[in-house]
């Protein structure tokens, strides 16, 4: 079965890209490789700046980096979101097309190990800091997602209230004894009190 990079790659004939993308993540040096995040959304705005060329649409450099940015990021607002849309739309761009072909960092994973068969060199499991980085990260997500959806709720007239502060809690409570912790707190503790 043909993965979705490979079918966008033929599609787009993107065929450039392909040993690129297994030197861009099998990369020695730790500061030029990239994660299959980092090669996801790269891929991404080739494919945006692809059809940005298929529609004449004067590329400037940086330029598709910066529509990708404000077409994805959660930190961007609706207005601006909205605007990016227009101006695509205008310039011949399918953008709900184009939107539904960006890769996610598992379909740039099923590529890499499945269609090409290479592995990242060094790959190793998590440590327990990378895993409560990214629960951090979770939660600076869905504090940005939740205060751009009440500022849009704000802006449409659905809510009323002012200038908004969003602040999320993840709290870590242990099923033996009832005690309740912080993400970093647990962490830096390494037990529970009842451990």
């Amino acid at each position: 079965m043909t993965t979705k990079v490979a079918r966008l790659i033929d599609r787009h004939n993107l065929v450039d890209l392909d040993a690129e993308l297994v030197e861009r993540w099998t990369e020695d040096d730790t500061e030029q490789s990239m994660s299959l995040r980092e090669l996801a959304d790269w891929f991404n705005i080739q494919m945006l700046k692809s059809n940005l060329e298929d529609a004449d649409y004067p590329v400037l450099p940086g330029e598709a980096a910066n529509l990708y940015r404000l077409l994805t990021d959660d930190a961007v607002t609706m207005g601006d979101r909205i605007e990016t849309v227009r101006t695509l739309e205008r310039s011949g761009v399918d953008v709900d097309k184009l939107e539904e072909s960006f890769v996610s960092h598992q379909a740039m994973h099923n590529y890499l190990t499945g269609t090409k068969g290479v592995e990242k060199p060094g790959s190793t499991t998590s440590t327990p800091a990378d895993d409560v980085a990214r629960i951090r990260r979770m939660q600076n997500r869905i504090t940005t997602v939740a205060k751009n959806d009440i500022e849009r709720l704000r802006a449409n007239g659905d809510l009323a209230i002012g200038e908004v502060s969003v602040l999320s809690s993840l709290q870590v409570t242990c099923s033996d004894c009832g005690r309740t912790y912080g993400i970093d707190d647990l962490y830096t503790r390494g037990a529970c009190e009842c451990q």
